[in-house]
């Protein structure tokens, strides 16, 4: 099962980060990957998609880097997290 950390600033360079967002009856994610410096304006995150592709999208873009990354999970007011899709950190 995927393992996941709640997001809190600053998160490490290179880090994946996941936004998690209520949309209607839905959660939906977006991805970012962190610069040399964590600075919540200077990002480009993905479209936006269901929280379980969201979740898989990062974790496929994590492997291959440096060994001990984590993606981080940032879940917005109204979103609970969801045990099916991984076991969250916090």
């Amino acid at each position: 099962m995927a393992r996941y950390t709640e997001y809190s600033f600053p998160a490490p360079a290179r880090a994946f980060v996941v936004r998690l967002v209520r949309s209607g009856d839905q959660v939906q994610g977006t991805v970012r990957q962190i610069e040399a410096e964590d600075d919540p304006e200077a990002y480009y995150p993905s479209e936006e998609m269901p929280a379980a592709e969201a979740l898989q999208l990062a974790q496929s873009r994590l492997e291959g880097q440096d060994a001990g990354q984590a993606v981080y999970v940032e879940l917005e007011p109204g979103v609970e997290w969801d045990p099916s899709w991984g076991t969250l950190t916090r």
